[in-house]
């Protein structure tokens, strides 16, 4: 029996083996692409995440690890790698068969909890923990150790496959609060596929790596959460790095600006809409839609497809339904798509008195009485609950989305059932719409609130508040 083998099993100490030796390791995300990409490409850092759940979530973070047990990050990717001196590893953590790691987490409300054993306990390691693999892997990064013991990790090993007739659908103001989402199709990448790194490059050449649920979610659904350093750029490939091959699609899409100009929309008569704002969008369209039902029965409605604005209105196909809330989306050329909601026709005003029936005399007033103070409006008899989440539509760009509707739960459910959250409500419908109106457009106002309200969002659903299609109440 080699006692020293087994002693060094016992304290975890990595085993010297003879020749080629492979491992499963957890790589930082700048570690894991500075081969990949360009000498001058910006280096690609860890997520921070404020969901705390989805990083700790397999199969929404699959390929990726995370140092902090909160889930407050995504540390980089689980990836094999060929070790020539397994002395190298002595200070870092190995995971056996015999490790695992419990996880619960609380996704759209229902809590569960995963045990991950053996290598998949790497999800949830120290960054360099690795596990030391029994076959040579199909795909491998090749380890380097410098003289100051820093580590480097070549390029991926072997050919990338190249997938033709790949196409992508960009879509914007989208559900999980990025700027621009990219929908791939025809890559022929399974779902069950582990994908660990993507690198989109652009028509100059300049590549950019992307990181888990903030760029990559669901195999072939990438995209950023800030726009501002691709805006206007055209992309030619996306490469992805999976666990045991790397597949090239060479394709072309073009990530759109935002416009940074506040557009208005608002109904002028019950088949016309004015809009404003819009001078700048070239070729621009808008479509008007409104929903009904309740999931999973959610019908949507279109009251204007794809139609021109001239003179600065547009015509409906169908008479808008009074107090109804429409979604008003513009389109253009040249400009990220950009939506405005809760647009309503306003109530039909009241049928004039008969000219033939004379009027009865009115009665005189009766003096109010000094003594008693009028009573002025608020919230509880104004109906303010359905004047619209300012900041968070500034923000999100739309009253109907996932973002939004969690507030308005949490705004009508929580906040409006004590007089203490009543009175915010108060305050902040008396603030708020000048605020947006003033700054609601520019860059400071988006990047204040947008971190502020991703958090509240994210802690909202965490706790167990939907995201689906909302009425508001008339509290």
């Amino acid at each position: 029996v080699d006692f020293d083998a087994f002693l060094k099993a016992l304290q975890g100490t990595p085993q010297e083996t003879d020749g080629e030796t492979y491992v499963l390791m957890n790589i930082p995300y700048a570690d894991f692409y500075k081969a990949e990409l360009d000498e001058n490409a910006a280096a690609v850092d860890a997520v921070t995440s404020a969901t705390k759940m989805k990083p700790r979530t397999g199969t929404l973070a699959g390929g990726s690890y995370h140092v902090n047990s909160d889930g407050s990050d995504i540390s980089g990717v689980i990836y094999p790698v060929f070790v020539q001196d397994m002395s190298v590893l002595k200070d870092k953590k190995q995971v056996t068969d015999s490790d695992s790691v419990s996880i619960t987490v609380t996704n759209r409300g229902q809590e569960s909890t995963t045990e991950y054993k053996g290598r998949d306990a790497l999800f949830e390691n120290p960054s360099y923990a690795y596990y030391i693999l029994n076959e040579k892997p199909a795909r491998y990064k090749v380890l380097t150790v410098g003289d100051d013991g820093a580590f480097t990790f070549g390029t991926v090993s072997g050919r990338a496959a190249t997938v033709e007739g790949v196409t992508a659908q960009v879509n914007y103001e989208t559900h999980h609060g990025n700027d621009a989402e990219i929908v791939l199709t025809g890559t022929g990448i399974e779902s069950e596929a582990i994908v660990s790194g993507v690198i989109v490059t652009d028509s100059d050449g300049a590549k950019y790596g992307l990181t888990h649920i903030e760029g990559i979610w669901r195999q072939t659904q990438i995209g950023w959460r800030d726009t501002s350093t691709v805006a206007g750029k055209t992309f030619t490939n996306v490469r992805f790095i999976l666990r045991d091959n790397v597949i090239d699609c060479p394709l072309e899409f073009t990530v759109k600006p935002k416009l940074n100009a506040e557009i208005t929309a608002e109904f002028t008569g019950t088949r016309e809409l004015s809009v404003t704002g819009t001078e700048s969008m070239t070729n621009a369209k808008v479509t008007v839609t409104y929903t009904t039902g309740e999931r999973p029965n959610i019908e949507t409605h279109t009251v204007a497809d794809n139609a021109d604005i001239v003179n600065g209105k547009v015509t409906l196909t169908e008479d808008a339904l009074s107090g109804q809330a429409y979604t008003v989306k513009i389109v253009s050329d040249n400009y990220a798509d950009k939506s405005v909601s809760n647009v309503k026709l306003a109530d039909t005003p009241d049928t004039p008195d008969n000219p033939d029936t004379p009027d009865t005399p009115d009665t005189p007033d009766t003096p109010d009485n000094p003594d008693t103070p009028d009573t002025p409006d608020t919230p509880d008899n104004t109906n303010t609950a359905q004047g619209g989440c300012y900041v968070a539509t500034a923000v999100y760009g739309s009253y109907d989305c996932p973002e939004v509707w969690t507030l308005r739960r949490f705004r009508d459910n929580v906040l409006a059932e004590t007089w203490y959250g009543r009175l915010f409500i108060r305050l902040y419908y008396a603030v708020s719409p000048t605020a947006v109106k003033l700054f609601g457009n520019t860059q400071l106002f988006q990047d204040f609130f947008r971190a502020r309200l991703d958090t509240l969002v994210s802690e909202l659903q965490a706790d167990g508040v939907e995201s689906t299609p909302y009425e508001d109440k008339a509290w």
